[in-house]
């Protein structure tokens, strides 16, 4: 039959052990020892591991350097698996000293220890190394440093308020004349902080030129409001400064409030100074002050320079006296049916009781009545 050999395996050199014995106390198969002291009722038990290989690899335990890995050392390090910081790398190999091996290194050449922000991304390699996320809105600016962390643009108007949030967008809300929390150029009540406007013409109370009429209508479109418009059928109002309207100024370029001889005719425009201009006796659309014949509409009709209320013989030449007696030809003729005094010798006109008085007013314009005594 074989020969068969042994190893002795001291499992006690403690002296007071009084009993041994050999058991399979923990069911695994093995034979363990059992041992009593002999100055104790204890009972000492010394399990069999040289037999067991809890990671299954065929060798075991005690022989096994990795009693738990299998395989022991995947990637030759010299490290177990279950230890090994870096599979398939070498876990010896740390050029940066900062215990991760060089295989693993998220930073090479700066502590991958070091992480002030916790994100997972050493500082070293951190673009962003004071905040997490470092830049979610992607437009190149670290949360803690970008004023709209979540946006981009952030601020398209530059007045220090995120577009998300921007309530006058192109204008700068931080301008607030009324306090009242909306920006100047959205505010549509600048000085008014209660935006009212209670006659609804679009103009605020504090700014409403005429409270309770619409402010917006404008009959001459002259940007004043005819509720305001000290001219309101004129869009130049007073251009010669007379302060009277364009539509009623008598004297446009003028002033109206100059009339010397007060007839209502501005002094530019009189035709008479210092008469009458509205005075026309004889309605033929002539001033007095202007008329050759104002008492006559016609003027003198039959040209003989005499103004028919004082013509002697109307349609004939008054003017016409060949014997210079002062009486006109025509009458001495009859032929205008001139009044006839019989003479003391017959026929003909004299002059009755010695004398005749003919008053003749002469067309000349301005001049007075002039009389004429024959006798």
């Amino acid at each position: 039959r074989a020969s068969a050999s042994f190893t002795l395996r001291a499992i006690s050199v403690d002296d007071r052990i009084f009993t041994v014995a050999l058991a399979d106390l923990d069911g695994d198969g093995d034979l363990d020892v059992v041992a009593t002291p002999s100055n104790d009722d204890s009972i000492v038990w010394f399990e069999n591991a040289l037999e067991d290989d809890l990671d299954g690899d065929g060798v075991g335990n005690l022989a096994d350097p990795c009693p738990v890995d299998s395989p022991d050392d995947a990637d030759g390090d010299g490290v177990c698996t279950a230890e090994d910081r870096c599979l398939l790398a070498d876990d010896t190999l740390d050029a940066d000293a900062d215990g991760v091996p060089d295989g693993c290194d998220l930073c090479p050449g700066s502590d991958d220890r070091l992480g002030r922000d916790a994100d997972g991304v050493p500082d070293g390699c951190d673009a962003c190394p004071d905040d997490a996320p470092d830049d979610p809105d992607g437009d190149g600016v670290c949360s803690i440093d970008d004023p709209c962390p979540l946006e981009s643009p952030d601020d398209d108007d530059g007045d220090s308020v995120c577009n998300s949030v921007d309530a006058c967008p192109g204008s700068d809300d931080l301008l607030d004349l009324d306090a009242d929390g909306l920006p100047d150029d959205c505010d549509p009540c600048l000085e008014d902080p209660g935006n009212l406007d209670s006659d609804s013409d679009s103009v605020c109370d504090a700014s409403d030129r005429c409270p309770g009429l619409d402010d917006r209508v404008d009959g001459d479109g002259d940007g004043a409001g005819d509720c305001f418009d000290p001219c309101p059928a004129d869009p130049l109002d007073d251009s010669d400064n007379d302060t009277v309207c364009d539509s009623d100024d008598q004297c446009p370029g003028s002033d109206d409030r100059a009339d010397a001889d007060r007839d209502g005719i501005c002094d530019d425009d009189d035709q008479c100074p210092g008469h009458d201009d509205l005075l026309d006796s004889d309605a033929d659309a002539v001033p007095d002050c202007l008329d050759p014949c104002p008492l006559d509409p016609a003027d003198d009709a039959d040209g003989d320079g005499f103004c028919a209320d004082v013509d002697t013989c109307p349609g004939e030449d008054d003017g016409q006296d060949a014997d210079g007696n002062g009486v006109p030809d025509a009458c001495e003729r009859g032929a205008c049916g001139c009044a006839s005094v019989p003479t003391p010798w017959g026929g003909g006109f004299a002059a009755a009781a010695g004398l005749m008085t003919v008053v003749r007013r002469r067309r000349t314009r301005g001049s007075p009545t002039t009389a004429r005594t024959t006798g």
